[in-house]
């Protein structure tokens, strides 16, 4: 039996915490996100370590597959 991953749409939970976006992608039976760069930029910015978002992450078993670049699409946006 073949198992398909269910993956979160970064865009979904755009401008949510980091707990809030784990949490809501675990509660919608997803098991994996997508991430905008800049969102990470912002971790960082923060004074958090990589590290600590993948141990976050790992705590709702939530994995960040995609590294989505699309940031910003629309004029003035």
């Amino acid at each position: 039996m073949m198992h398909s991953k269910r993956v979160l749409w970064a865009a979904t939970v755009r401008n949510r915490p980091w707990k809030e976006k784990f949490q809501i992608t675990q509660d919608s039976g997803c098991d994996e996100m997508s991430a905008f760069p800049i969102d990470i930029q912002k971790w960082e910015a923060d004074g958090h370590d990589i590290s600590n978002l993948v141990k976050l992450s790992d705590t709702f078993g939530i994995k960040i597959s995609i590294l989505d670049p699309l940031t910003q699409w629309l004029p003035d946006w």
